[in-house]
């Protein structure tokens, strides 16, 4: 009898080992878990930013190729007149100035009409506007003449694009004037002067772009409250080059 409840009380200590062996093994699997998701994301993102320098390299081609048809090279050409931030124009320059178009629709023939170029695989907000602000864009849009609004706009939703065009230091001046110190008349190279870059910092946070001071003082407007991009964003130069900043 003794014997039997010795046989007993060792198969339940066994059953308990058990137990104990099966939630170590569950700590351990969440914990190499909560170490490889990380890693993992951080992959799928390198791997994001990698082809958004992809497509801003891209947009550079085809700005150059804009610029040197439009003067044949010469030092006469022109930077577009297109728009920063496009749903800006419906809100901000119309109706006192005719509405300007995206700098994808500007450079469109130039890289097959392939919107997709001027789009950021991390950018989950402008490219494709959705909820409250795609309202407020739509509300705004309907109280527009048709015979005034955007043609592109009438198939693309906005914004249509995830980079921002420096309007305000490139539109309408010549390569030369661009590539002129807006603080001490210096020339610059054209490998500092930034031509696109993304709305936001969709690859992280921070303000890495104020660390750049020099290319952050070459690319300075008139406007006395200008600020350099914020956080980790993509830079394409004039040069063709981009830069994570």
């Amino acid at each position: 009898m003794n014997g039997r409840d010795g046989d007993v009380r060792h198969g339940a200590r066994r059953r308990a080992m058990t137990l104990v062996e099966l939630l170590v093994v569950v700590s351990i699997v969440v914990l190499l878990l909560g170490l490889l998701l990380p890693a993992i994301h951080s992959s799928l993102e390198s791997s994001r930013r990698t082809a958004c320098k992809s497509n801003l390299k891209q947009c550079g081609i085809a700005l150059t190729t804009y610029l040197d048809r439009k003067s044949g090279g010469g030092p006469q050409d022109k930077f577009p007149e297109a728009a920063g931030l496009p749903s800006q124009e419906l809100f901000v320059r119309w109706p006192a100035e005719p509405i300007r178009p995206s700098i994808a629709a500007v450079l469109g023939p130039f890289t097959e009409n392939a919107r997709d170029a001027f789009r950021c695989p991390s950018d989950g907000h402008y490219f494709l506007r959705t909820g409250p602000k795609a309202d407020e864009i739509k509300d705004r849009w309907d109280s527009i003449p048709e015979a005034e609004r955007p043609e592109e706009y009438q198939t693309v939703p906005y914004e249509g694009t995830s980079y921002e065009y420096p309007w305000l230091r490139l539109a309408g001046r010549t390569r030369a004037q661009a590539l002129t110190s807006r603080r001490s008349g210096r020339s610059l190279s054209s490998g500092r002067l930034w031509v696109l870059y993304e709305f936001e910092a969709f690859h992280g946070t921070g303000y890495a772009a104020l660390l750049g001071l020099d290319d952050a003082e070459a690319n300075r407007t008139d406007d006395p409250n200008w600020m350099p991009p914020e956080g980790a964003r993509n830079f394409l130069y004039l040069d063709g080059h981009v830069e994570n900043l």
